[in-house]
């Protein structure tokens, strides 16, 4: 059963082809006869080396589509009473809200607005970027969606420990598991390590991999350009001799 602590109530020719043909006197039509032979004879050479789709060769098939992945969309949503709300769905049927550190599986219900869910007594309205929560003793709740905070929560729903990315979004860095993992723009790949070390008072990590070492230096500041509400603080990320600046958090 979900417990909510809520206090407030308000968060995409006919083409016409016309052909007019006037009447032959007597002294031209052996010329008309020759003109018609010579269209007919180009028509029929201009279909004999016509292809079969335009730049493509009649005998060559199209390749395959593939098959599209199913999509898992995280929206994130600041709400009127202070709380963060992360919803997370595989299509439209089906929904994962987690608010508060309680997770609620809700089913689509028919809609007024954009979408609805309904679950243990819990509603949950989509109308264009505003969320509308209604909670079991009839409290509604406004909620205003955030969208620089997807990637951030995304992340935590992964299961990621920490996460730090560039300032403008060239580079980012997860530690699950024990385990990092660096990205970069300009990188084919990932730079993947099997150990963490963190210093005692969590301030620092490194990790080596096969062809670099990395470094994580927290700075206990607070991120300049970081979106509301995500607590983000300044990192600065050394991957061999390139130093590396952004936004960092534990999640």
């Amino acid at each position: 059963m979900m417990d909510f602590n809520a206090d407030g109530s308000t968060p995409r020719q006919r083409l016409g082809l016309h052909a007019a043909t006037a009447g032959w006197s007597s002294a031209p039509r052996a010329i008309g006869v020759v003109g018609i032979c010579v269209v007919v004879a180009l028509a029929v050479g201009c279909a004999a080396h016509e292809p079969a789709a335009q730049g493509r060769p009649a005998d060559v098939a199209l390749p395959e589509a593939a098959p599209t992945a199913p999509g898992v969309l995280v929206h994130v949503y600041d709400c009127a009473d202070g709380e963060r709300l992360v919803t997370r769905g595989a299509g439209r049927e089906q929904l994962e809200l987690h608010r508060d550190g309680d997770e609620l599986a809700m089913e689509s219900v028919p809609a007024d607005g954009d979408l609805a869910y309904q679950g243990e007594g819990v509603s949950w309205e989509v109308v264009g970027g505003e969320g509308r929560l209604t909670l079991g003793d009839g409290t509604r709740v406004r909620c205003g969606e955030s969208p620089g905070a997807v990637v951030w929560e995304e992340a935590r729903l992964r299961g990621v420990e920490y996460r730090a990315q560039g300032y403008d979004h060239s580079w980012e860095l997860e530690v699950k598991d024990g385990a990092l993992t660096f990205r970069a723009r300009e990188r084919e790949g990932s730079l993947n390590a099997d150990r963490v070390i963190w210093t005692d008072d969590g301030a620092q990590l490194r990790a080596e991999t096969a062809d670099a070492n990395v470094r994580v230096e927290m700075l206990d500041l607070e991120c300049d350009n970081a979106d509301a509400g995500l607590g983000l603080e300044q990192v600065r990320v050394t991957v061999n001799d390139r130093l590396l600046e952004g936004c960092g958090r534990a999640m």
